[in-house]
């Protein structure tokens, strides 16, 4: 398989998902506007850590702090960076960024600066929707172009009342097999802060990588239970046919054994009335 190519596809696919959106002033042709303020804290959990060591490799060099964090520990991000909102906002190019510091709770060891997905402009969800807040693939969207990121085959837009985002769900065949990429990026509405970020890849039946970093309240579990993969299945299933071949054989060959030994008895019998 090439490795190269699935971890570029890994890497579209979080920027595609990503998205970010713009703030107010005055003569402006939006409403968006920040919903946090610099030194704020969020607090999150990563809830499954699943990587394989080979693809995992390529994940961890566009989101490094994966690999400083252990399953079930928790990660506070402190907003160090909002971009001024400009008044007009036409393309994708003019959408604000956020950064954030990610601290691993247990030490207070700084894991990452300038987290880039974490905080999204809140307010007109509209015009977070029409231009993506992301030039992707080297394109810059404008209000205007019909094609802009929502276009895309097998990305869906996430609007409810309280949540917004966007999941992708697309697969591609590799040889015989197939491999699923999913990507999950939900905001809160009320502050545009990350609610949740699931990344889940899988190569024919098994995954390969499955993260799930979400919001962290009281009451949330640390940890996810696995789920059972395919593969784990089709090796009880094969373990299941060869306990029973196995035991269907060695009942035939006692079958046969003692059939032998009734017969040979009988055949001496015989043998021993006759004379």
């Amino acid at each position: 398989m090439n490795l190269r190519l699935c971890g570029t596809l890994l890497s579209i696919t979080l920027l595609v998902s990503v998205v970010s959106t713009p703030p107010v002033s005055a003569q402006s042709n939006h409403s968006l506007e920040w919903g946090v303020e610099i030194g704020d804290e969020i607090t999150y959990v990563l809830q499954r850590k699943l990587l394989d060591e080979t693809f995992g490799s390529y994940l961890t060099e566009f989101m490094p702090f994966i690999a400083e964090v252990d399953e079930g520990q928790k990660i506070t991000a402190r907003v160090s960076h909002l971009d001024p909102i400009p008044s007009l906002i036409n393309e994708s190019s003019q959408m604000p960024s956020s950064n954030c510091t990610l601290i691993r709770q247990n030490d207070s060891e700084v894991i990452m600066e300038n987290m880039f997905m974490v905080v999204v402009p809140i307010g007109d969800w509209n015009i977070s929707s029409e231009l993506g807040g992301f030039a992707f693939f080297g394109g810059n969207y404008t209000s205007e172009d019909p094609s802009n990121f929502t276009d895309f085959e097998d990305i869906e837009l996430v609007d409810t009342a309280d949540r917004w985002g966007t999941i992708i769900d697309t697969s591609f065949a590799f040889a015989i097999f197939t491999i699923t990429i999913y990507m999950e990026m939900l905001y809160e509405k009320v502050n545009g802060t990350l609610t949740n970020m699931r990344m889940r890849v899988n190569f024919a039946g098994n995954d390969i990588i499955d993260l799930v970093f979400t919001q962290w309240y009281p009451g949330i579990a640390l940890i996810l239970p696995p789920e059972l993969q395919l593969l784990t299945i089709g090796l009880v299933s094969i373990a299941v046919v060869i306990t029973l071949a196995v035991v269907f054989f060695y009942r035939r060959r006692r079958i046969r054994r003692e059939l032998s030994t009734m017969a040979q008895d009988g055949y001496v019998h015989l043998e021993d009335s006759s004379g």
